[in-house]
């Protein structure tokens, strides 16, 4: 049921038609449910499933009694036997938060990825850029070029964006993300930084690139994806950590 280029209800009716599957509790259309929901919400932006909403989601795919126990015990015990096979595309993980234990299905690749990516951002953080630090007079300078009063907040955020190698700035609309942005920019340009914008949508990277011609820069964002010069064929950009940007 895992054919590349055709959703997994077109690939369950022609198994069904052929005759491949004969029962809605099969354990290969199972198996094929399981890794399709993975990869689906993948596409939607989650890494993993929370174990009973991921159960849940795969009886809704194979069109399965929801109250039934006797579905929840199958799904279940194909999960445990598939995970227990060395060559087993799935992983369960156990967390612990205030007090309530969950467990969460990655695909192996996934959990991996995300894992390296935790350890890396980790290492980055640490690093921090010496020479850097804004002094007041470079404050005012850089309020005076991009129109803005900062906040504590704000000011305190642009500083660390320059003095450290990784920063995350969070905040609901109105918050004053974009004006934060603006000065962060005009700090690496007053310290003759080479840097790169990038967003994860068109529609953001366009926003990026408003902000820069608003204060006089010639800077444009990209995607990450361009940025990377990632190749959908290949699932490999030609920028890694072998080949980094010169930014």
């Amino acid at each position: 049921l895992d054919v590349p280029g055709i959703g997994f209800q077109t690939a369950d009716k022609i198994a069904f038609s052929l005759g491949v599957v004969r029962a809605k509790n099969d354990k290969m259309r199972m198996t094929s449910a399981i890794l399709f929901v993975l990869q689906n919400a993948e596409n939607h932006g989650s890494t993993c499933c929370e174990l009973w909403g991921f159960v849940w989601r795969v009886k809704n795919l194979l069109h399965l009694d929801a109250a039934d126990q006797e579905v929840i015990r199958i799904i279940l015990g194909v999960l445990k036997r598939w995970m227990s096979k060395e060559d087993s595309q799935i992983t369960m993980v156990n967390e612990e938060k205030e007090g309530k234990k969950k467990t969460y299905i990655y695909r192996k690749e996934t959990f991996f990825a995300e894992h390296d990516t935790a350890e890396r951002l980790v290492e980055i953080s640490r690093s921090i850029r010496t020479g850097r630090a804004l002094s007041e007079r470079e404050m005012k300078e850089i309020e005076e070029s991009a129109h803005v009063h900062f906040t504590d907040q704000q000011s305190d955020a642009i500083r660390h964006a320059v003095s450290a190698r990784l920063s995350v700035i969070t905040g609901g609309p109105g918050t004053g993300k974009t004006q934060t942005i603006t000065g962060i920019i005009e700090a690496f340009r007053m310290k003759h930084m080479t840097f790169c914008l990038a967003a994860p949508t068109g529609k953001a990277a366009e926003r990026m690139t408003e902000i820069c011609r608003n204060i006089g820069s010639d800077v444009e964002a990209q995607t990450v994806h361009r940025m990377i010069g990632y190749n959908p064929e290949t699932y490999r950009p030609i920028y890694n950590r072998d080949n980094p940007l010169d930014t």
